[in-house]
């Protein structure tokens, strides 16, 4: 059950990163989307041995989506 909340948990930190395009450049769109993917299938896996753990991984997408949106900001100039 755990892991059930968890995957529908990982789908909003993707909705953020999908429409992130309008602050961020096409190319970090898309390789905050390829890491989202990536924890995805972590989090998949992580179901399947019905690990404890499984509630970390949308937390770390968000933190993930809010740094880099953060660093782009400040370092890169990136601006809605």
């Amino acid at each position: 059950m755990v892991g059930v909340i968890a995957c529908v948990a990982h789908l909003v930190p993707g909705f953020f990163i999908v429409v992130s395009g309008l602050v961020a450049p096409l190319w970090a769109v898309g390789l905050m989307t390829l890491v989202w993917v990536a924890l995805a299938v972590l989090l998949v896996r992580m179901v399947q041995r019905r690990s404890w753990w499984t509630p970390v991984i949308p937390l770390v997408a968000a933190v993930f989506w809010v740094s880099t949106l953060t660093v782009g900001e400040n370092a890169l100039g990136w601006t809605a």
